[in-house]
């Protein structure tokens, strides 16, 4: 079974107990207000046309939570809620679905509910899935995975057996995100045992987003005389933090702490450090943020009552610099409440 059923099943379990009014020795779900599970991971999806996450939007406290508004990360997803509020002491149920048409490989969909508690004022749910299309209108299909921006590439592939003289690379085309001459070298070569050998070096787009690299394979005394090639990757930010971030309910002449792991490409951090976070917008004298360089890198936020009751909402805008000398920026909301 897979570890976010688990998850999900063993929530699900300890809800109903605790809204049956159970013994002080049952479960008791956590407090607050919250997805279950907050990401959920399809896997591998073979020739599929349109996965489907089911998410509990849980609330713990006494409230009635109302729901203001949903953002999706794409046209290709839709929200389904079971109800427009969360009960309190309750939940509800949200499923996210979404088209497939059209992707490939490592993908993943957003969906932020937006809400009218000041300590929650967002629930993130996640939907992710590796993309696999065996067939394409005849086109050979080759991931080249996850990179950042103008990563560079070296990889082959291997495909085609069967009987070839001579093997040749014609009519190469590229998405728009490459700039107007791409810094690529496309050879094919075959082995001994007649397998066709696609090998790539280049340099990936500067722009994030999906990119894709069509061509031609021509084989001189093959059987199949000429193949057409799909090759697509997706680039990302190097690194990334959540969109938002909740201090809280922050008492009288008290302060807040909140730990955010700064999440990244393994490839890209395995080879690169980051060696100098730094706040670009000026921050109110009540909220620091540092950065912690640990075995896993992460943002230490404190947040201090300012002596007077009310909410807070700020947004940072942080840079990041890496061991390579390159730089990004992300950028993050900051919410609490003073009691």
């Amino acid at each position: 079974m897979h570890y976010y059923q688990k998850i999900f099943i063993l929530l699900s379990g300890s809800f109903l107990l605790f809204s049956q009014g159970c013994s002080d020795s049952a479960p008791i779900m956590p407090s607050g207000i919250y997805s279950t599970p907050s990401v959920h991971d399809s896997g591998a999806v073979v020739d599929t046309k349109e996965i489907t996450g089911t998410f509990q939007i849980v609330n713990t406290t006494h409230k009635v939570v109302n729901i203001r508004e949903v953002k999706l990360s794409c046209g290709c997803a839709d929200l389904h809620l079971s109800k427009e509020i969360i009960p309190a002491n309750s939940f509800i149920e949200a499923r996210l679905t979404v088209n497939l048409e059209g992707q490939y490989g490592p993908k993943y969909f957003d969906a932020l509910i937006y809400t009218d508690n000041t300590t929650v004022p967002v629930i993130p749910l996640r939907l992710s899935a590796n993309v696999v299309t065996k067939k394409l209108d005849g086109t050979i299909m080759f991931n080249l995975g996850l990179l950042s921006s103008e990563e560079q590439i070296n990889q082959s592939f291997t495909t085609l057996p069967g009987k070839v003289n001579s093997i040749s690379v014609a009519d190469i085309q590229y998405s728009p995100s490459f700039p107007a001459t791409p810094n690529f070298d496309i050879t094919a070569v075959h082995s001994f045992n007649q397998d066709v050998k696609l090998v790539i070096t280049g340099t990936a787009p500067s722009q994030q987003g999906d990119f894709s690299i069509e061509l031609s394979l021509i084989g001189e005394g093959s059987d199949w005389g000429e193949a057409r090639v799909f090759l697509q990757g997706i680039v990302q930010q190097e690194i990334s933090i959540p969109e938002s971030v909740t201090m809280g309910l922050i008492e009288s002449n008290r302060s807040s702490k909140n730990i955010i792991k700064v999440t990244g490409q393994e490839s890209f951090l395995s080879r690169h450090s980051i060696v100098q976070m730094t706040v670009i917008n000026r921050l109110p004298e009540i909220l620091s943020v540092r950065f912690v360089d640990s075995s896993s890198p992460q943002l230490e936020l404190s947040l201090q009552h300012p002596g007077s009751a009310g909410t807070f909402s700020e947004a940072i805008e942080l840079e990041f610099m890496f061991s390579n000398g390159k730089t990004t920026r992300l950028s993050t909301h900051i919410a609490a409440r003073f009691l």
